[in-house]
């Protein structure tokens, strides 16, 4: 991940009202783990999967269905817009 590719992100998740913002790598990925309105989210970067580019953001909670929280649609929209 490059420099700019970090600021971006951490710009974003300020922008969305994301709080206790974390980073964390593993072996082929990158993300961060943060709160918003109380729940913990992890958006991962899923730049390889078994060997196969994904390229790619991806916001999950254990909490909620992200895919049903408007703000995390248009956060994970502007992630992969931007920060790729």
């Amino acid at each position: 991940m490059r420099m700019q590719e970090i600021a971006d992100a951490i710009e974003l998740f300020i922008d969305y009202g994301c709080t206790d913002v974390k980073s964390y790598t593993l072996v082929n990925n990158y993300g961060y783990t943060f709160k918003y309105d109380g729940v913990d989210y992890d958006a991962r970067f899923w730049a390889n999967c078994y060997g196969v580019a994904v390229n790619e953001w991806e916001i999950h909670s254990s909490q909620v269905n992200a895919k049903e929280i408007p703000a995390m649609i248009e956060l994970e929209k502007a992630l992969n817009e931007k920060c790729r």
